[in-house]
């Protein structure tokens, strides 16, 4: 639902609001493919048709938000828009299926329940918008403030397996293969199985970020941006059972201690348009980064980790032809990510090491060569490894294809009898991706078609 609201001819208020209930299974990610001797999934295709899992264990998700925002044009040069956003996603009871290789020819099936699932989350952002010239020039100028904080609150057992406490518990060993007979998964069979003990946990984050940026027109033809973001990260002791859980007291294994980081993002980019409103060039470069709790390090001391980095370099061409009938962008891009958190080779704790270096070229086209018809393509490259002191160096990151494409065309009849009366195909293709970070199992590629009538 949305309602629009003008105070007046300054003064706009909107209210808006999003519910969805989706009702599905959940699938966590196979684990164990290490086990795996075979290369490729296309080695396990006598289990592509078969369901793991079944509708007994479907789990339903609330998902409710609320959104309003003010807008107040002060005069033709400023503008203040002030917004705020509330979301709530809730689940009771819901259940994840997680599979785990035992060797190419078996699956175990796992059950990871919860009781009780919630994330409640709020933001609120102040920007003020301006344009105007400073000795001439043209300047367009953002500035801003954006708090959000996050809340989780969930509920879990654990159970006895294979002699210690697990929060996974196994329900039965399937065979990959097209004869051998395996039953649905039944909620009632592991709902009654006793559980070891139950733990309530909270975590709580806020983020304050302040932020500037300007767009200058040094001439008719060339524009320059500079921006500077800062972000203030706290997260809260986390809560078990109600008992904060700190480095007072002992800081247990996967459980997220407090702590605070601040950390300051640059961006910094210019268009020159080689053809004015036809031909332009632009590069930008971007900063980016995640914080990290404090964990133990290669020695087994609980270190304070700065934030990861990453820096990318973007640089490439803008086409606008034939009265707007051919629209191209094309760009190559570099990015280096660094001080990432990777597992110490003498398996104690994280070392801060690694780097991963990205390339690539991106194309994308929107083309209407004649009333009616419209045809949107797309075709993506990039080149990523792991380039660090880790035993994976060298290697690619998982779930990364090396190659994507699309490609839509739809003609919609304009005018006559069958006006409105339109049709549509294409195509979306996804190049083979390693599953794991040993590169030595694949997801091979796949191609996805589709078409469409329509009036």
């Amino acid at each position: 639902g949305s309602v629009l609201y003008k105070v007046s001819d300054k003064t706009t208020v909107t209210l808006d609001t999003e519910f969805h209930s989706p009702d599905k299974t959940l699938n966590a990610y196979v684990r164990n493919s290490e086990k795996l001797t075979l290369h490729s999934m296309k080695d396990l295709e006598v289990a592509y048709k078969r369901a793991f899992t079944s509708n007994d264990i479907g789990s339903k998700r609330t998902n409710f938000v609320t959104m309003a925002e003010v807008t107040h044009k002060f005069n033709d040069q400023w503008t203040s828009r002030t917004s705020y956003q509330r979301g709530e996603a809730n689940e009771n009871e819901s259940i994840f299926l997680v599979l785990r290789y035992l060797n190419n020819n078996q699956v175990e099936r796992m059950i990871r329940p919860f009781d009780s699932f919630k994330v409640t989350t709020d933001n609120i952002q102040q920007n003020f918008t301006g344009d105007f010239k400073i000795a001439g020039l043209r300047n367009r100028l953002v500035v801003g403030i954006d708090y959000f904080q996050q809340t989780t609150k969930y509920q879990f057992p654990y159970y006895e397996a294979n002699g210690y406490s697990n929060v996974f518990m196994p329900y039965d060993k399937v065979n990959l293969d097209s004869s051998s007979a395996w039953d649905p998964i039944s909620r009632n069979k592991f709902m009654n199985k006793e559980r070891k003990s139950t733990e309530s946990d909270i975590t709580r984050f806020r983020n304050i970020s302040g932020y500037i940026s300007n767009v200058l027109n040094i001439t008719g033809n060339l524009l320059v941006m500079a921006s500077l973001r800062v972000d203030s990260y706290k997260n809260d002791d986390m809560v078990v059972n109600g008992v904060e859980i700190s480095t007072k007291n002992g800081y247990p294994e996967n459980k997220v201690s407090g702590y605070s980081q601040t950390q300051f993002s640059p961006k910094f980019g210019l268009v020159y348009e080689i053809v004015k409103d036809q031909i332009s060039f632009f590069a930008n470069y971007v900063n980016g980064f995640k914080n990290y709790a404090p964990s133990l390090n290669e020695v087994g001391v609980l270190t304070k980790w700065d934030p990861e980095q990453g820096n990318q370099i973007e640089t490439g061409f803008k086409v606008d032809l034939f009265h707007k009938k051919l629209l191209t962008t094309v760009s190559y891009y570099n990015i280096n990510v660094k001080n990432r958190l990777v597992a110490d080779p003498g398996g104690i704790g994280s070392i801060q090491d690694g780097n991963i270096k990205s390339q690539g070229l991106e194309i994308g086209i929107i083309a209407n060569p004649f009333k009616g018809w419209n045809i949107v393509a797309g075709y993506g490259y990039n080149d990523n490894k792991y380039d660090d002191r880790s035993k994976d160096s060298g290697k690619r990151i998982a779930w990364t294809p090396k190659h994507v494409a699309n490609l839509w065309t739809s003609y919609k009849i304009m005018d006559g009898a069958y006006e409105g009366l339109g049709f549509g195909a294409g195509f979306n293709f996804v190049d083979q991706t390693y599953i794991n970070i040993t590169n030595h199992f694949l997801a091979p590629s796949y191609t996805t078609v589709g078409a469409t009538v329509f009036y």
